[in-house]
């Protein structure tokens, strides 16, 4: 029923006794709007600073949604816009930072949107170019910063930015790895493998580094044969030192005694309790043990 409240009173007597009153509940102004917003976005840099990035995206899209709720034509005004284009961006680089790039690839779609339809209803052109274009550019480069495959990573962005954003996501991809968090590391790897070999391929040495860690990703998964897989690429990125090389052969070695390791584990517990799913027969003799 929108803003409307509707109360009754109805007497068990009859209906000719019935009484019905409805009231209109007045809505929240926009210097009210404004402030919980102003709240919700301080509330959602805590979270981002602090790495909690899920609270953060939803206080960020909480404050979004707020300047939906601002009457028209105030809700139309470039401060307005300003604030939900900039609650849209960081709402989407916080689902970045989660690896959740279906979502952030579409908030910052929202964010481009908005400026657009601002554009379109706005009558003076050049006060239109003032009071947004900062704001287009930056959320166009931040689309641009969202690679999807390496045909569409980085377009129309200065490469600079490109670079830095991917060291960026090997140093957050790092921490997940030191806190076992493999799953969360994966996407940042593999944009920022894309990223080098579309924009930096003469760098070995960064790229063999992004390419050897999302390999130890995939071995903390428990994927070995996409981690040797990994590191079989690394090892002829051309430009890798041989430090670098021989670093990676150890890492290939020590996942082969790894899987080893697991296989005999495997082996002493059939040999002890059996093979859950091939049990052998009662009048067999246990295996031997070495």
């Amino acid at each position: 029923f929108g803003h409307r409240i509707f109360t009754y009173a109805v007497n068990l007597g009859g209906m000719a006794d019935t009484k019905i009153q409805w009231s209109e509940a007045k809505p929240a102004s926009a210097e009210s709007l404004a402030s919980t917003f102003d709240g919700k976005m301080r509330a959602g840099f805590d979270m981002y600073d602090l790495g909690q990035y899920a609270d953060a995206v939803s206080l960020f899209q909480s404050a979004a949604d707020i300047c939906l709720r601002v009457p028209k034509p105030e809700g139309s005004s470039s401060s307005w816009v300003a604030r939900r284009v900039k609650a849209l961006n960081n709402a989407a680089a916080s689902h970045d930072k989660l690896g959740h790039l279906p979502e952030a690839e579409r908030g910052y779609a929202a964010a481009l949107k908005t400026l657009q339809d601002a554009w379109s209803g706005y009558m003076f052109p050049s006060l239109w170019d003032s009071n947004y274009s900062p704001m287009l550019a930056h959320v166009e480069k931040k689309m641009g910063m969202m690679p999807r495959s390496a045909v569409h990573v980085g377009q129309g962005v200065d490469l600079t930015d490109v670079l830095d954003v991917g060291k960026q996501m090997v140093h957050d991809a790092v921490s997940k790895f030191h806190a076992e968090d493999f799953a969360g590391a994966q996407p940042l790897l593999e944009q920022a493998v894309a990223i080098h070999e579309k924009h930096a391929p003469e760098d070995g040495v960064t790229l063999a580094t992004c390419i050897n860690n999302l390999a130890a990703v995939h071995a903390g998964l428990g994927e070995e044969d996409v981690a040797r897989s990994l590191y079989a690429r690394a090892l002829n990125v051309k430009g890798a030192t041989e430090e670098q090389r021989e670093h990676i052969r150890n890492k290939v070695r020590m996942l082969g005694r790894a899987f080893e390791a697991s296989q005999a584990e495997d082996q002493r517990v059939i040999a002890e309790h059996g093979d859950a799913n091939t049990a052998p027969a009662a009048q067999d003799p246990p295996a031997p043990q070495a």
